[in-house]
């Protein structure tokens, strides 16, 4: 596939213009991730601090000073523009807040500071987007679920989601079907949720958490990433389960730009390894040639899964 044809693949919609990935499964897919996607440079973070440790979070002094954006956003657009930048996974850490009311009962954080992303945010922004876009597919991966003294409330969450996305998401069961499958099935099926949800709130629109893979450091530069990337792509995950890739660096001067780094170590003229991920999370995506790389991974995972396997009839398929 002419790389030139791939770079002008619009970013809104590249899923439904990208050729034979009809014939990939999300597990097969590589997509582009936002990490924490909840906290952009848009946003405002003029919230009183809520820490992970509620006992510490009451010890602070009343005027305790919060880091700035620099330090907190990690995208430079909301949900919506990640989506229409290409963004399909979205890795969401969420906060509840017991005593709040309405939609800011479950606001987007970054290292136990809120943003002013709501959940409710997300919801109106996925709806959207799908809604322009009715043949892209998102999977959103709440990586965290943290609260204050009360605890996360997950029977509320999981009420929010199902009311408000249920007819949307991709059951369980439908995992193991390539996008074509998915689409001949339920023309609405679009979302797969992902969520560390406790028992008492199972459902089958709701997955297991992703497996991701981190390099386990606070501060990360380059080089670091570089040697952390290849060691874990050497190795990939089992194909039979959603996994992510952080590729992020992070300084005392908060997460750090590093497209350019990304751009050559994901291009296909210098490895295989958009071809060896899953999904691909990253700090902002506004100007990121990486999505072009992972339209290029997927049309060549499509062309070799060709080779091996038969087409399918999707208009044979029965419909639930």
């Amino acid at each position: 596939m002419n790389n030139g044809y791939i770079e002008r693949l619009s970013s809104h919609d590249w899923m439904s213009k990208t050729p034979g990935i009809d014939n990939l499964s999300l597990r097969e897919l590589t997509l582009p991730g936002a990490h924490n996607a909840g906290c952009d440079w848009n946003a405002s973070y003029d919230q009183l601090i809520q820490c992970p440790n509620w006992l510490i979070c009451q010890l602070l002094p009343v005027n305790w000073p919060l880091p700035g954006a620099n330090w907190l956003a990690c995208q430079d657009v909301s949900f919506a523009g990640q989506l229409n930048r290409g963004a399909r996974a979205l890795d969401l850490r969420l906060f509840y807040d017991s005593q709040a009311r309405g939609i800011e009962r479950f606001r987007f954080q970054h290292g136990g500071y809120c943003s002013s992303r709501t959940l409710d945010d997300l919801v109106c922004d996925v709806k959207e987007f799908l809604q322009k876009n009715p043949d892209e597919f998102i999977i959103l991966d709440f990586h965290e679920l943290k609260s204050g003294a009360t605890g996360f409330n997950y029977d509320e969450f999981k009420q929010v989601i199902l009311r408000t996305l249920g007819e949307q998401l991709i059951p369980l069961e439908s995992l193991h079907l390539t996008l074509g499958q998915l689409k001949a099935r339920a023309p609405r099926q679009r979302i797969l949720l992902a969520a560390p949800v406790s028992g008492s709130t199972d459902d089958n629109r709701i997955h297991d958490a992703v497996i991701h893979r981190w390099i386990g450091q606070s501060i990360v530069d380059a080089s670091d990433l570089h040697r952390y990337i290849d060691r874990i792509l050497s190795n990939p995950p089992d194909k039979r389960w959603l996994w992510s890739l952080s590729a992020t660096c992070y300084t005392l001067g908060g997460p750090q730009r590093i497209l350019g780094h990304l751009d050559t170590w994901f291009h296909p003229s210098s490895t295989d390894w958009a071809k060896r991920c899953n999904i691909i999370n990253f700090d902002f995506i506004e100007n990121a040639r990486i999505v072009s790389h992972c339209k290029n991974a997927n049309i060549e995972k499509a062309v070799e899964k060709a080779k091996t396997t038969q087409p399918t009839n999707y208009e044979d398929l029965p419909t639930p």
